[in-house]
């Protein structure tokens, strides 16, 4: 026997009400009642329709909608259009009133009138939440919020809201505002998002909304190892094109089959790639490589500082000790690796001074500068070391008096 599907309902706009909303300059408090069936509002392009919407959105669910939104999960969403939504209304809102301009809105759900005010800058808390009841002669308050901090009240509303709807998270709900009965003019259909349109569909024809997040969940968690899988298959290609490359170039008819003759094949060809690429001789014992965890990031940072130094005459400066410089970025002192005096600057402006100068205060000779070529082998193929070998050969082939290669 199957389960009967659960039945959700939704909250019905009665009232929208905005204060200090200095978007609007002529009128910026604006009280308006929601009748029921269609209500319609006109007006020019610029004049704030839309902002309008986005208002009563953020007023009801602590989000708007970003026009590039992507749906992921209904979690994620709601925690990704934070950081849109925070922004949204600077510079629609003068800074005058930022303290003071709030939206409210009256939700109408069965019996009950959810009454609640959120500041125009604060999507995580509400100022003031109630729950009316319809009683026999009059509304009864069936929760007053009064008595909690704004991030209290914004909890306990999404509790309520989404039970009565008949969901399990609040997220959920905010997901179906947005996605299914919001149509902005970003015109963003369900049919163009397969997997909004898997979720809504999840939602509203599905038994039990639990099974919605585990769905999400799951989904997500296919997407991850799916990933995972596609790196792994791309790794896995790499290494063969290479182990390929290594095969060929040593000349081997077929690729052997028994792994332990695979590795010693392996660990043999690189033996060799060593002796070509870098000299070593044969039999010689590398170190081993750290291990490494499935990958590895380096980042050096070299910051070279030119400078030209010259005495009160304007006359340029040799001799200068590395105790005898300091360099400041940002008003702080900053230490000095090394420092080298250009052999190009001597030869050019030095020569200029050295008719100015006697024999016997001859521009001494700068100190040796030492250019290291570093080439990591792990991460290219042997034509590639080839390559980078031939280029080094050429940059160190005519080095500078004060360069020594490495």
């Amino acid at each position: 026997m199957s389960t009967p599907r659960l039945r959700l309902r939704f909250p019905q706009l009665r009232r929208i009400d905005l204060v200090s909303f200095s978007l609007y300059s002529q009128e910026p408090d604006i009280s308006l009642s929601v009748p029921a069936g269609v209500m319609c509002i006109a007006g020019a392009n610029g004049v704030g329709k839309s902002t309008f919407l986005s208002a009563v959105n953020f007023a009801i669910t602590g989000r708007i909608p970003n026009p590039r939104r992507s749906y992921t999960s209904a979690n994620e969403y709601f925690e990704e259009a934070l950081s849109f939504t925070e922004e949204f209304f600077d510079g629609r809102i003068a800074e005058r009133d930022r303290s003071t301009a709030t939206v409210s809105v009256a939700l109408q759900l069965g019996h009950d009138t959810f009454e609640l005010t959120r500041g125009v800058f604060e999507p995580s808390g509400l100022r003031a939440f109630r729950i009316l009841r319809e009683g026999p002669k009059k509304k009864v308050v069936e929760f007053d919020g009064s008595g909690f901090t704004d991030e209290e009240r914004q909890q306990r509303y999404s509790q309520l809201l989404a039970a009565a709807i008949g969901l399990k998270t609040f997220q959920q709900f905010v997901f179906l505002q947005h996605f299914v009965l919001t149509f902005d003019e970003s015109r963003n259909l369900l049919f163009w998002d397969a997997k909004a349109l898997d979720a809504a569909l999840f939602l509203a024809f599905g038994r039990d909304p639990d099974e919605h997040d585990q769905a999400d969940q799951y989904r997500r968690q296919m997407e991850r190892e799916e990933s995972k899988a596609r790196n792994s298959k791309w790794h896995s290609h790499r290494l063969k094109r290479s182990l390929d490359e290594l095969l060929s170039a040593s000349g081997a008819a077929k690729k052997p089959k028994n792994i332990a003759i695979l590795e010693q094949a392996f660990d043999a060809l690189h033996e060799r790639e060593l002796q070509l690429v870098f000299g070593a001789p044969a039999g010689a014992q590398q170190a081993a490589p750290p291990p490494s965890a499935g990958g590895e990031t380096v980042e050096v940072n070299i910051r070279i500082v030119p400078f030209c130094a010259v005495d009160t005459a304007g006359k340029p400066i040799y001799d200068l000790r590395q105790d005898e410089v300091e360099l400041r970025i940002g008003g702080k002192a900053v230490s000095i690796d090394t420092l080298d005096r250009s052999a190009a600057a001597q030869s050019g402006m030095a020569g200029t001074a050295a008719n100015e100068r006697s024999p016997s205060s001859a521009t001494p000779s700068g100190p040796e500068r030492t250019v290291i070529f570093l080439f990591d082998t792990a991460f290219t193929s042997p034509s590639g070391v080839r390559n980078s070998r031939v280029v080094a050969q050429k940059l160190g082939s005519q080095p500078r008096a004060c360069e020594k290669l490495l």
